[in-house]
This record gives structure tokens, C-alpha cells and sequence, in this order.
């Protein structure tokens, strides 16, 4: 009788921990869709696990979350250090701008269809922000549309030569999962 007990205790323990693994395998990326109309661009930025952290571009209707050599696609790794800046050229809708504010955050890219330039800091903010005093808030150069992407929480914000902001997607303190 004990051994009978025994073994149904380990068989109910060995289907606890498949049924756990089960649900952490669907739990290995979090991905969301977004479409910017003035550069006719879908966007997908993808949440993976080991800190992996995907923006996608394509003009296709629908693109698949994956990171294949067929798809434009630029690597960060998930960091609260590293909010990732992107500008777009909407009457030059091949050229995209990425500021590489901290060399360790920007692992890797893949160019196809656009044309994706990294850029420092400095010539970054210098090409595409009005002059301004410190205090004040950036102001963008027409014709422009920055995302800015915090990896860590998952909020997406975008801005057009203006100074209002449209929240894309709203982050929350779990990043996404």
C-alpha cells in the first residue's frame, strides 16, 4: 500500500512539472503589432526570454514575429538603462535612424528593405531636435516620427514633429509577461 501511494504522489509530482513547464514555454515571448500610416511601415517589437528584444519593420500587411533573414530587424537586449530611440523619415520612407546611446544595449540588425543607420547620441539628438535649453523638451524636426521603445516595462511612445506624445502601447511594472 505504501509503495502504491508512493508512486501515484511521483506521478502526480512528475505531471505537476510538465504541465509548469507547459505554460512558461507559451510565456517565452511577448510580442505586439502596431501600423504607422505615414510611412505606410507595420511595426512588431518582440519580448523574448534571455533579455532579447526585437523592433521589426516591413511594408507587408502582416508580418510573422520572427527574426528570419527576410524581414528588417534591429536586437536590443532588455534593459531599464536603455530605452531605444527610433527615428523615421516620412518623405524618405527607406531611412531609418537608431540611436545607439549605449553600445552594450544594441546587440545586432538586419537590413533588407530599409535603409538602418546607427547613430550616436550626439549627432542623433543634433540631426532631428531643434536646438533647445536643457531644461526644455525636445522638439522634432518636421518631417520626423520618433518611437521610443522602454524594453524593460514595454511602453511604446510615438511622437511626430511636435511636442504631443501618442502611447502606443501602456508598459506595466511586469514588462509584457
Amino acid at each position: 500500500m505504501k509503495y502504491f501511494l508512493f508512486a501515484i504522489i511521483i506521478n502526480c509530482f512528475i505531471l505537476l512539472c510538465c504541465c509548469s513547464k507547459g505554460n512558461l514555454s507559451k510565456k517565452e515571448r511577448s510580442d505586439y503589432y502596431f501600423h504607422i500610416d505615414e510611412m505606410n511601415m507595420n511595426v512588431i517589437v518582440s519580448k523574448r526570454i534571455n533579455g532579447k528584444f526585437y523592433v521589426m519593420f516591413s511594408q507587408k500587411d502582416t508580418i510573422a514575429p520572427t527574426t528570419d533573414e527576410s524581414i528588417d530587424y534591429v536586437l536590443f537586449e532588455t534593459d531599464d538603462m536603455c530605452p531605444i530611440n527610433i527615428i523615421l523619415n516620412s518623405d524618405v520612407k527607406k531611412n531609418i535612424y537608431i540611436e545607439d546611446s549605449n553600445s552594450r544595449c544594441l546587440h545586432s540588425f538586419n537590413q533588407v528593405n530599409y535603409n538602418l543607420e546607427i547613430m550616436n547620441s550626439n549627432i542623433f539628438y543634433d540631426s532631428f531636435y531643434y536646438p533647445q535649453i536643457k531644461t526644455q523638451p525636445h522638439i522634432l524636426k518636421f518631417p520626423f516620427i520618433e518611437l521610443t521603445i522602454f524594453s524593460m516595462n514595454y511602453r511604446i511612445i510615438m511622437r511626430k514633429y511636435e511636442l504631443n506624445q501618442k502611447v502606443v502601447k501602456e508598459g506595466n511594472m511586469y514588462g509584457g509577461w
